[in-house]
């Protein structure tokens, strides 16, 4: 369930020590810096980044989809060693390396796919 006020947006974004942010009016969170949620055994991320102009780590949790990370990353983007059953919500720009290993096996060819797009998109 996604968070519904700036104020809780920003409650979350304080506890995981999440700096440089701004809310937008439609409750996507852009970030000037990078963003660690790894090893916090988050099962969802509950706010919906938007551009985030450095990295992205959300490896080493419990999340079961991407729904939630930022729709571009300015570095590299971690999302291995979750319990992805889709890659719903994968950003569609990264401007770095993309880590999406130990996860399931059934979207090797799909990760072939959108890795090969990430890259011609540099």
């Amino acid at each position: 369930m996604m968070l519904q006020t700036k104020s809780e947006i920003s409650l979350w974004l304080d506890k995981y020590n999440i700096k440089n942010y701004t809310i937008n009016d439609d409750l996507t969170v852009d970030v000037a810096g990078s963003v660690n949620l790894y090893s916090n055994k988050l099962a969802t991320i509950p706010i919906q980044f938007g551009k985030v102009t450095g990295r992205f780590s959300c490896y080493h949790n419990q999340l079961t989809s991407l729904v939630g990370c930022p729709k571009e990353v300015g570095g590299h983007f971690w999302c291995d060693n979750n319990k992805l059953t889709s890659l719903v919500g994968c950003p569609s720009v990264i401007r770095g390396w993309f880590y999406c290993d130990d996860n399931l096996e059934e979207d090797i060819e799909y990760l072939r796919w959108v890795f090969s797009k990430k890259v011609m998109a540099l």
